[in-house]
């Protein structure tokens, strides 16, 4: 069974299309599958940030950050060869300007580490309760939106 993979996208508020992320959500699974094999299965989450939310230069930001792990060790020449491809495939689809995607591949211990340290931030005692909350969310958001989404304010 393959290994699933979340890429986490944190997007702005209406900052792209159903059509975009579901092209996106597409493409990012066939060049993950072209770089890394079948091993691996893309799971996409958007993570909406809300308008008014996001600053850049004092600016509304119209950047999205996407961050995919990568198997421990990966080879620069790799890495970074699937890294520009991947805002190549991005910049393709949304028109964006290359400063408004920022592209992490970090390895898998260091995502899981990440992942982990953000769900001790939650109270214990509410802890399984709010992740509750949260794959409810993502589940809804799949069956109204056609794709995994949930509000950056969780009470949201």
């Amino acid at each position: 069974m393959a290994k699933t993979i979340r890429m986490m996208c944190m997007m702005q508020e209406h900052g792209l299309s159903k059509q975009e992320i579901l092209q996106l959500e597409q493409h990012s699974k066939a060049l993950y599958k072209k770089y890394f094999g079948d091993a691996y299965k893309i799971m996409p989450v958007w993570i909406v940030i809300p308008r008014g939310q996001a600053y850049l230069a004092a600016k509304p930001s119209t950047t999205t950050t996407v961050t995919i792990a990568v198997e421990d060790g990966l080879s620069d020449d790799i890495r970074h060869a699937y890294m520009a491809e991947f805002c190549r495939m991005w910049m393709g689809i949304t028109q964006c300007h290359i400063n408004e995607i920022i592209f992490n591949a970090p390895d898998q211990s260091v995502s899981e580490n990440f992942i982990n340290a953000q769900l001790e931030r939650i109270n214990p005692r509410i802890r399984k309760f709010t992740m509750l909350l949260m794959l409810i969310k993502l589940f809804k958001s799949k069956l109204t939106r056609g794709y995994f989404s949930m509000s950056m304010n969780m009470n949201q």
